[in-house]
């Protein structure tokens, strides 16, 4: 309840609150949590705030390759929206060719896990280098 009114409330920064409250002991950065959560608002806030755009997970992934990863796995959160999501990140500066722990860019796992051609053409668009090779 408290949750669905911070995402209904017209202060961007609320979902923030709820999804990073202090002393949460998350290992994972707060703009890969709001990627992966799928918040555009608090992802919005943290690069107003200059959040780390190619901090990584424990598997070296970045922002970019969450949402790369989630692309089309949410009924409510459409293809439109994720695109959106994927191009802030690129836009503000997060690198389209980070490799995670096991050598994967963003271009690889879109195209082993969803091959969706919107994500594909986004990540080409924004610089991804085809001929990189997995490992």
């Amino acid at each position: 309840m408290l949750f669905h009114q911070a995402l209904s409330s017209s202060q961007p920064y609320r979902p923030c609150l709820i999804l990073f409250p202090k002393g949460a002991g998350n290992k994972r950065p707060p703009l890969i949590i709001s990627v992966f959560n799928k918040h555009p608002a608090c992802v919005a806030v943290l690069l107003e705030y200059r959040a780390d755009l190619d901090g990584t997970d424990a598997q070296g992934k970045t922002a970019v390759h969450h949402a790369v990863a989630e692309f089309g796995r949410d009924a409510d959160f459409g293809a439109e929206e994720e695109l959106r999501l994927l191009e802030t990140l690129l836009d503000a500066g997060a690198d389209v060719n980070a490799r995670s722990r096991h050598g994967r860019t963003p271009l690889m796992s879109c195209l082993d896990d969803n091959g969706d051609i919107a994500c594909v053409r986004c990540l080409l668009a924004h610089g991804a280098d085809g001929a990189l090779e997995d490992g």
